[in-house]
């Protein structure tokens, strides 16, 4: 069985839809944080978003290698093209897509969405990272459940 790989902006319901999917769930972020023993604000106060890119490929790396789960990335991990050929090889990737203006910023937790300007940049960065990289793209426009539901009707793994 293949994985259920989420990609999609911070904010946009990766982690409140994942777990709704039936299956167990990894979230790539809380997996680095563990991998790692600090916190992503940590990771990025002391190595900066290079450290933390490298951290977030070898979490990948390993959670690639598991069958039938779901995993949410962290929203950049787009930005790396071999960090979607490694979630390619056992998953389905699916595009969480939200609407900006109902996305919420300012995170503190988020070390790049903190400045609402600077999120719309990455916004506009990423959106067709996002959509190249999947598979199926799911707009998150409802309810957590019924967004769940509508990715399990459309991934056939």
């Amino acid at each position: 069985m293949k994985n259920i790989v989420l990609i999609g902006m911070p904010g946009c319901g990766k982690s409140t839809v994942a777990p709704l999917l039936g299956r167990v769930f990894y979230d790539s972020d809380a997996e680095i944080e563990a991998a790692e023993q600090r916190s992503i604000p940590e990771i990025f106060a002391s190595g900066g978003e290079a450290a933390f890119r490298a951290a977030e490929r070898r979490v990948l790396e390993r959670l690639s290698t598991l069958r039938g789960v779901t995993i949410a990335t962290g929203g950049g991990a787009v930005k790396d093209p071999a960090n979607i050929e490694i979630l390619r090889r056992g998953g389905v990737i699916v595009f969480l897509e939200r609407a900006p203006e109902q996305i919420r910023t300012g995170n503190a937790e988020r070390p790049l969405t903190r400045n609402p300007a600077e999120w719309q940049a990455l916004y506009r960065e990423r959106l067709p990272l996002y959509r190249r990289a999947a598979d199926i793209t799911v707009v998150n426009d409802k309810t957590p459940e019924e967004c769940a539901g509508e990715i399990l009707r459309r991934v056939r793994v």
